[in-house]
């Protein structure tokens, strides 16, 4: 019961997020800014796949983490505090996996969304040569790729009905994806460094999504961006301004309590030759279950107490 009840909240918060169409807009804008980000390496010699690499993954983060605010508010801080609570707490529903339903379909969308940002960069990178020339005809492919979707999720919906927004999200991602391996695999040059160290920018998103979410249960938009800001920022920080000034128990405590993107930006780590070891991604993987056993229980005890309260 539990488990079904868990499978149907997050499967509608997933319907919900996608057919949105601010998501749609970000996901455009994303590929718009990785198709303008393609043409400078043709400014650049020596070091432009290093230039292309570390800043498209710089946008891919940034706008995950806006991407993370969005998901939250419209799922958690709109559904809880706009009018829709008094329907949730009729449902026989517990509050954790109410929570937890939701949380995981605004990480399910924002998983969605980096396989559409390291698609994207995946084939970005095919535009830069090591002659530093640009393949323009590859760098338009792209948005006239993501053209032809928005025009045959257009004919879906005249045709079949529905959304247009909740396709036009999906067929995005999968088309772009598939565009990126088909072109792979036809022997385009892929920077496959780049699209390595973005899968580790994966769970510095879902830390950030984690955290957030009690700042989304208990306060309106407005606070939750400035929270995400604060929390980008102190991310940034931490590790020069925090654990590497604390020695001992002290500066463990720290490195694992705060957030710290950068033990996630592996993009000059793995240029300069480095290997990722079995242990760094258990202790990614441990980073994420830390945060998620943290702060999605803190956020179902902040519901329950507004549910008492209201």
């Amino acid at each position: 019961m539990i488990v079904k009840q868990s499978i149907s909240v997050t499967k509608n918060t997933v319907r919900q997020l996608l057919a949105d169409p601010f998501f749609l807009v970000l996901h455009l804008g994303l590929i718009t800014l990785l198709v303008l980000l393609g043409e400078m390496p043709g400014f650049t010699y020596g070091e432009h796949t290093r230039l292309l690499r570390d800043q498209c993954q710089s946008l891919i983060f940034i706008l995950g983490c806006l991407g993370g605010c969005f998901l939250l508010i419209r799922a958690v801080t709109d559904e809880l505090r706009r009018g829709a609570a008094p329907e949730l707490r009729s449902r026989p529903i517990l509050p954790f996996v109410l929570i937890t339903g939701k949380w995981t379909g605004c990480a399910i969308c924002l998983l969605l969304f980096c396989v559409t940002g390291q698609s994207g960069f995946a084939w970005v990178s095919q535009v830069a040569t090591e002659t530093g020339e640009i393949d323009q005809l590859a760098l338009l492919m792209l948005p006239g790729l993501v053209l032809l979707v928005l025009i045959g999720a257009a004919i879906w919906q005249g045709v079949f009905g529905g959304s247009f927004v909740l396709p036009a999200n999906f067929a995005i991602a999968v088309a772009v994806l598939l565009g990126a391996v088909i072109r792979t695999l036809l022997g385009s040059h892929t920077d496959m460094t780049g699209v390595q160290s973005g899968v580790f920018l994966v769970p510095a998103m879902l830390i950030f999504l984690a955290i957030l979410l009690p700042v989304a249960v208990l306060w309106d938009s407005p606070v939750v961006f400035g929270c995400g800001l604060a929390v980008f920022f102190l991310g940034l920080i931490t590790n020069a301004s925090v654990t590497a000034d604390l020695s001992g128990t002290a500066g463990m405590v720290m490195g694992g309590v705060l957030p710290d993107w950068q033990l996630f930006w592996l993009t000059d780590f793995l240029a300069d030759g480095g290997m990722i070891t079995g242990a760094f991604v258990v202790d990614c993987v441990l980073r994420v279950l830390f945060f998620m056993l943290l702060c999605l229980p803190l956020a179902t005890l902040l519901y329950e107490r507004q549910e008492v309260q209201g």
